[in-house]
């Protein structure tokens, strides 16, 4: 069995809007990011280890109009361990999920 918590973290703005889920969790390999968005907003992606230290981003250039993304991210290179996939808006808010690599 395991918890997997998730930690809203907000920057300048609010991160009203906008919302994240992660399949499957645990993970070997790949994790599917599921995010809607309700205004119109860049979005970009990093994963971050459990000291908070950026392993990976991936930023998206164009406006995405309000709806629902979907991104996979390949997590292969990364030891076992628990890691948290943040999603950061143009306007400085953020939400992280906790994911597990096995």
């Amino acid at each position: 069995m395991y918890i997997v918590l998730g930690k809203k973290v907000q920057g300048s703005g609010s991160s009203s809007g906008v919302t994240l889920t992660l399949s499957p969790n645990p993970a070997t390999s790949v994790i599917r990011a599921t995010f809607n968005i309700t205004n119109a907003m860049k979005v970009s992606f990093a994963i971050v280890d459990m000291d908070g230290k950026i392993i990976n981003r991936q930023a998206d250039e164009a406006l995405l109009p309000p709806g629902t993304y979907y991104r996979s991210i390949n997590i292969q290179q990364l030891p076992q361990g628990t890691y948290g996939l943040q999603i950061m808006t143009g306007t400085g808010a953020a939400i992280t999920k906790q994911f597990i690599k096995l």
